[in-house]
């Protein structure tokens, strides 16, 4: 439940100076605030929540006690690592510059590839995280508790922050490690030890991606998330937990693979600096002089190809993706379910290990047949959002992720740094939805 807590009036001074060098705000915000615990159940399909003709018991109760968006809309592009900074800082990708999974930082002349073997040395650079600030730095600045459970990168320090306790990611957090994470919650929520809990569950998406969209292994392990929702809830109703606020969101959907799509043949690498190619996208840095050289060469190849070729400047604006430096000079999008492949080549590193340059094989399932990244507004890329102690069975119009993190600074009672939501998307899931503290401050400004 939101509690009313207590009416505070005053002024701060704005975080980004490009805005103005001083703002007085009419703040008026919940002091108390409500505790919260968020699920980021990664690759979980909209649709996902039905299955054999009926929504998922768990899922079911967690939505007639509260609210379920028809489905969430991903930041582009629809790969995890921009999506979890989305969800978090509120910004679109071109705003928090984690504009892919892989990446590379010409003005810093450095590579952060995810899971390589140098990224767990690299991630703890500062300026990877510089543009925007985790919803968890913001409340640990205010006098919040935060506790994360396999959440990517919550071990770094982020603007001389880190959470009160992060468990980090080793291995692919499953049903098991799902089950600790919740019975770990609910200790802390029981002593008042934590305001802000997040827990990360990877084993849908790895099963999207692995054995396929309706497979029965990707069934039971949907069917076996949605047993433990329905133990959290059970769980919180017997111990008393009614100033817990739980919300449920995945950072995008899943679409199989229908073809693959070889465009090595079209690329001189000797034009290339760096190539990074993820399946969905690939994205080139031409050497000086070569850049229409190269986008020439890729143009004329898409004519006839199920790939969209962009320049930097032209790569749609609904993306919000083209306004960061990160982004490469030409960026290659393919068609859903299409799947790139050629080989990576990078900058300032012995070898390129990126494992999407080919299409990935498992063992004992083959190749992977389930992917992501693809246009935002595909339908097999949503996601979902529910959650409880909001208003009671309430369906909303789908919105953004990045809405997501004024609607949890809200709960939290935290006072949101300025970001890219619009107040009036999220403000109908509340019962009392707040006035000007939990507006955009972006918007306000």
């Amino acid at each position: 439940m939101n509690l009313p807590g207590e009416i505070q009036v005053g002024w701060f001074p704005c975080r980004k100076a490009f805005l103005l060098p001083l703002c007085f705000i009419l703040l008026v915000r919940n002091v108390l605030g409500s505790r919260l615990v968020l699920l980021l159940l990664d690759g979980f399909r909209w649709d996902y929540l039905e299955q054999d003709g009926h929504m998922l018991p768990g899922f079911s109760s967690i939505q007639q006690q509260g609210v379920r968006a028809e489905y969430l809309v991903p930041v582009y592009p629809t790969m995890s690592f921009p999506n979890y900074y989305s969800i978090m800082a509120g910004v679109h990708t071109e705003n928090h510059g984690y504009v892919t999974n892989f990446l590379y930082d010409e003005k810093h002349g450095k590579n952060l590839f995810m899971d390589d073997e140098d990224f767990h040395q690299e991630k703890h650079s500062p300026h990877w995280w510089e543009d925007a600030e985790p919803l968890w730095v913001n409340a640990e600045n205010q006098g919040k508790k935060t506790y994360f459970f396999y959440w990517r990168e919550c071990d770094v320090v982020i603007s001389g922050v880190k959470p009160t306790y992060c468990k980090p990611r080793t291995i692919k957090p499953g049903i098991p490690e799902m089950k600790f994470a919740i019975d770990e919650s609910l200790h802390l929520l029981q002593n008042r030890s934590a305001d802000f809990i997040g827990i990360y569950v990877e084993v849908v998406d790895y099963y999207g991606h692995i054995y396929g969209i309706g497979s029965k292994e990707l069934v039971e392990v949907i069917k076996a998330v949605d047993r433990e929702i329905h133990n959290l809830k059970e769980q919180m109703i017997s111990l008393g937990l009614d100033d817990v606020n739980v919300m449920i969101c995945s950072d995008h959907g899943m679409t199989p693979i229908k073809e693959t799509l070889d465009i090595e043949d079209t690329i001189d690498y000797e034009d290339i600096t760096a190539l990074i190619p993820e399946g969905a996208t690939v994205k080139i840095w031409p050497k000086d002089g070569a850049l229409d050289k190269v986008y020439a060469a890729l143009q004329a190849s898409a004519v006839s190809k199920k790939m969209t070729v962009y320049r930097r400047d032209n790569i749609p604006e609904r993306y919000n993706l083209r306004g960061h430096y990160r982004v490469s000079p030409i960026f290659v999008e393919a068609d859903e379910g299409v799947y790139l492949t050629t080989p990576c080549k990078c900058a300032g590193c012995p070898q390129c290990n990126i494992k999407f340059a080919e299409l990935p094989t498992f063992e004992g399932t083959g190749y992977m047949r389930g992917m992501h990244g693809y246009d935002n507004t595909d339908e097999d890329m949503r996601g979902i959002f529910l959650a409880f102690d909001l208003k009671k069975n309430y369906t909303s119009k789908p919105f953004p992720n990045i809405e997501l993190y004024q609607l949890m600074c809200h709960v939290l009672g935290v006072i949101p740094n300025p970001n890219n939501g619009t107040w009036s998307n999220v403000a109908p899931l509340l019962l009392h939805p707040g006035t000007a503290a939990h507006h955009s401050m972006t918007d306000e400004l």
